[in-house]
Order: C-alpha cells, then structure tokens, then sequence
C-alpha cells in the first residue's frame, strides 16, 4: 500500500534553496506551488535559480512538479535529493511523496 507523507517547506528569503527533509524511500514525490502568484524551483544539491544551474524544474502559480526519471536502482526517490527555492520571500512548498507500507 502507498501512504502519503506531507511536508510544507518555507523559503524564508529566496535565493536560498532548501532541502526536503522527509526521510523514507518513494515511488512518487509531488510539489505543488499554491501560490497565485511568483514561481518556485525544484532542483538538486546545488540549485542555483539566478544561472539554472541544478534546476529541474519552475513550477508556476498553482502548477505542480511530478517527475518520472528519477529513483534509485529499486526504483525509489530519496526525496532529500530534492531542493526547493522561489522568487519570492516567504514562500511556501507542499511537498507530498508516497511510500510503500
């Protein structure tokens, strides 16, 4: 059975990216931007929005990120692989991983 994990991630001041912290192996991770306006960022260690340098992915307002290339040799994303940052201050993240049980 998969069972979700939720976790909201706060960009205190953008340009600062910060790591996703959940912890378990899943077989799907979701990022959903709630915001109406401004974008945020996924990306990997090292995510530098201003030169694109380690970015996946802009998700727009109210988009979302979902990939399907990632996971390690089982299959599995470590969602700690993942970094987030935004255009704007204060921004907040959910991000939602399922895991098996």
């Amino acid at each position: 059975m998969l069972v979700p994990q939720t976790e909201l991630i706060t960009i205190a001041a953008a340009g600062t990216p910060v790591q996703c912290t959940l912890t378990e192996p899943a077989c799907a991770i979701y990022a959903y931007n709630p915001h109406a306006t401004d974008k945020v960022y996924v990306g990997l260690a090292g995510l530098t929005k201003a030169t694109g340098v380690k970015v996946i992915q802009e998700i727009l307002a109210g988009a979302h990120f979902h990939p399907d290339l990632v996971g390690d040799g089982r299959n599995l994303i470590n969602p700690r692989d993942y970094w987030f940052d935004a255009a704007g201050n204060g921004q907040t993240i959910e991000v939602t991983v399922w895991g098996h049980v």
